[in-house]
C-alpha cells in the first residue's frame, strides 16, 4: 500500500537518527503536544522530535510489524525484536510496547552487535568477581540474576556469560 511508505520511512529515519546519535534506546509515545520521540544517549533521555498525534497509531503498527508483534492487540504489553543494518553494522533491536491512557508507548533498545565486547575479563570486573561468576556459571543448576540501571552493562555482561556456557549439551533460556 502506497500510503504506508511515508510511515515506513519515518520509523526508519527515527531509528537511523537514534543510531547515528549513539542512542541505546528510542522512546516513542503520546504526550499533551503530540507524539514525543526521545533518545537515550549516555544514560539520559533527550528530546529528539515531536510528531502529530494522528501519526501514533500508524507508527505503533509499523513498529509492531517490524517486531513480529500482534498489531490488533493494544490492551496488553508486547515484546518483539528485529535486526537492522546501518553503515555496515548490525543492530539487534528489542521492541516493547505498552498501553497508556492516550495510546501506546514504544521503547526500542538498540544493541550494536559489532561493538559487543565479549569476555568477562574485558568488562572491568575485579579478578575475584570474574572467578566467582565463572564458578556460578559452571554449576549444573542455579540461576544468575542481573540488575542495574539502563546502560550499566547488563546485556553485555549476560552475552559474555552466555558465551562461556553456550553448548549443544546445555539447555539455556533467558
Amino acid at each position: 500500500d502506497v500510503s504506508l511508505v511515508p510511515i515506513v520511512r519515518l520509523v526508519e529515519n527515527i531509528i537511523f537518527s537514534g543510531i547515528d546519535m549513539g542512542a541505546t534506546d528510542i522512546h516513542i509515545g503520546p504526550d499533551t503536544k503530540g507524539v514525543r520521540v526521545r533518545f537515550r544517549i549516555d544514560g539520559r533521555l533527550r528530546h529528539a522530535m515531536y510528531l502529530p498525534k494522528s501519526l501514533l497509531p500508524a507508527i505503533v503498527s509499523r513498529v509492531k510489524i517490524m517486531g513480529s508483534m500482534n498489531i490488533a492487540e493494544n490492551r496488553v504489553p508486547q515484546d518483539g525484536g528485529t535486526m537492522i543494518s546501518r553503515k555496515n553494522l548490525k543492530y539487534d533491536v528489542r521492541i516493547s510496547t505498552f498501553p497508556i491512557v492516550d495510546g501506546e508507548n514504544i521503547v526500542l533498545r538498540l544493541l550494536n552487535k559489532s561493538q559487543l565486547i565479549l569476555g568477562l575479563e574485558n568488562l572491568g570486573f575485579e579478578k575475584e568477581d570474574v572467578e566467582t561468576l565463572n564458578i556460578s556459571l559452571n554449576m549444573p543448576y542455579g540461576m544468575v540474576l542481573m540488575s542495574g540501571p539502563t546502560g550499566s552493562g547488563k546485556t553485555t555482561t549476560l552475552y559474555s556469560a552466555l558465551s562461556i556456557i553456550n553448548s549443544v549439551y546445555k539447555n539455556i533460556f533467558t
